[in-house]
């Protein structure tokens, strides 16, 4: 069994403009870098030659990653939370509520009945504005334990937020921090 070495179709010049192009158009797909490549190379090679140059460069195709955004009220709560790093458990943190509204979403896919050559007609397409399912709730924690969890009905304003805090955090004040300020 004899192995023989053949030379290297795209050199080292070619080998570095794939990468080059590459980096620039990272969202084509293999086939489309490897028309491109196809288009400035002297020899036309195959995709599984692309591949190979950039596998070897440790380029691979993942999925795009989601990117996380923190919103201005988060970045307000961090600045918040940076000012208070030295605040220890026995001084502070045990005379403090942190309140909280939260969404919880139900599902969004939606599903139909329907014959495979119904597919075009107009009832069985999506349409329109669609609603998710959504409930809304309130809950409070404390050094000494959580509070009630509270389903709130529709959305929030600040009228129902008060009578929030009237029925269901006063029930955790007088069990908490009886006697304190």
């Amino acid at each position: 069994m004899s192995c023989t070495w053949h030379p290297s179709k795209t050199g080292i010049r070619g080998d570095k403009w794939i990468v080059r192009h590459t980096k620039c158009h990272r969202k084509q797909t293999l086939t489309e870098i490897t028309s491109t490549v196809n288009e400035c190379l002297p020899q036309t090679i195959s995709a599984k030659t692309v591949r190979r140059r950039l596998r070897r460069e440790g380029f691979m195709r993942r999925k795009i990653r989601k990117q996380i955004v923190i919103s201005a009220l988060n970045r307000c709560c961090v600045s918040w939370c940076c000012t208070r790093l030295t605040w220890t458990v026995q001084k502070y943190w045990k005379h403090v509520i942190f309140s909280n509204e939260t969404d919880c979403y139900g599902p969004e896919q939606k599903f139909m009945w329907r014959c495979p050559l119904e597919v075009l007609q107009s009832g069985c397409l999506g349409g329109g504005k669609q609603r998710k399912l959504s409930v809304m709730f309130w809950g409070c924690v404390t050094y000494k334990g959580v509070g009630n969890l509270v389903p709130v009905d529709g959305n929030i304003d600040s009228h129902k937020y008060v009578t929030i805090l009237e029925i269901s955090l006063w029930p955790v004040l007088s069990k908490n921090f009886t006697g304190k300020r």
